[in-house]
């Protein structure tokens, strides 16, 4: 272990000890931090306390038509490119995700003209290739070959362009989307989650390229609402003022965002939280609502505490 990753560990260890001490008359207070968010999205259940895998391609079968839909709550991206699979580079600009009913890939990878009643009801790919940055931060060349009601076919190369192309076959039906996720190169369950940590790509022009900038999200498909505390300690916080104001945009908490959790600070160049003794988030998932506090952020990690009212 070098020097760096041996301070980084022992700081947090100093911190979630600390932390423990803190709060030693609340029993229901959960201290934790999460796994590197610069190497693959962190997302926390907070019924379970625990951190659970996601996936980053749906392949769904609805309104007579075969799509594929990013993982948008876990900030899966994707662009299009201008060429063919083989010569097709990662582009600099352009990847975003799906957006209610606007889809990066969806339905766009089908030839109309492909169609065979015969084959239940199938349709080819019209040579569409896209990219697409998983859930784990690879990139991935992504090329939708065959879709029918039984099933559908893509292949893929890891790294955006580099290695094996690998073939994959999805068996699914109209009630049964299949679920995607690159890293485990497997099928996968929906899991549950409500708070999430993960990076975003930021182009930081010509000489650096794209950049990796850590922010923290809440799952906008379980409607979560968001209320932020600034005026009361953490420990005293038991319900939400009726003047408080409720948030259901997750990207507030994002890099940029009106509520920015981890704050980039170009002059030191490094990230902080500058809101760890003054701010206490609240987020309501259905009938409960939980009390998070983020205390710090270092390499990639996040500590922070969180209990239920």
């Amino acid at each position: 272990m070098n020097m760096k990753s041996f301070t980084v560990l022992t700081m947090l260890l100093m911190l979630f000890i600390m932390s423990c001490e803190d709060n030693d008359d609340n029993n229901d207070l959960t201290s934790l931090h999460t796994g590197d968010m610069t190497s693959a999205t962190q997302l926390l259940s907070f019924e379970s306390g625990e951190f659970v895998t996601t996936w980053d391609l749906a392949f769904v079968y609805e309104n007579s038509s075969y799509w594929v839909k990013l993982n948008s709550n876990a900030n899966v991206l994707a662009v299009k490119s201008d060429t063919s699979f083989d010569a097709a580079e990662l582009p600099i600009f352009g990847y975003s995700t799906d957006d209610g009913d606007s889809y990066i890939i969806g339905k766009s990878w089908q030839d109309s003209l492909s169609y065979d009643f015969a084959d239940n009801h199938s349709i080819k790919s019209n040579g569409n290739t896209y990219f697409v940055l998983t859930s784990d931060f690879q990139w991935i060349k992504l090329e939708v070959l065959y879709g029918s009601q039984l099933m559908m076919k893509f292949r893929y190369m890891i790294d955006g362009g580099t290695g094996e192309v690998d073939t994959v076959t999805i068996n699914y039906s109209a009630d049964t989307p299949v679920y995607y996720h690159f890293n485990s190169t497997s099928e996968v369950t929906p899991n549950d989650w409500d708070l999430g940590f993960t990076s975003v790509p930021v182009y930081a022009g010509p000489s650096m390229g794209n950049i990796m900038m850590p922010q923290v999200m809440f799952n906008e498909s379980k409607n979560i609402e968001l209320a932020i505390i600034n005026n009361q300690d953490f420990d005293d916080v038991t319900s939400v003022p009726g003047s408080n104001t409720w948030y259901t945009d997750s990207e507030i908490l994002g890099y940029e965002g009106d509520q920015e959790v981890l704050n980039y600070h170009h002059d030191i160049t490094k990230v902080l939280i500058d809101n760890a003794d003054t701010h206490t988030y609240v987020f309501k998932v259905g009938l409960n609502q939980y009390k998070v506090r983020f205390n710090d952020y270092a390499s990639g990690v996040v500590v922070f505490d969180f209990a239920e009212l």
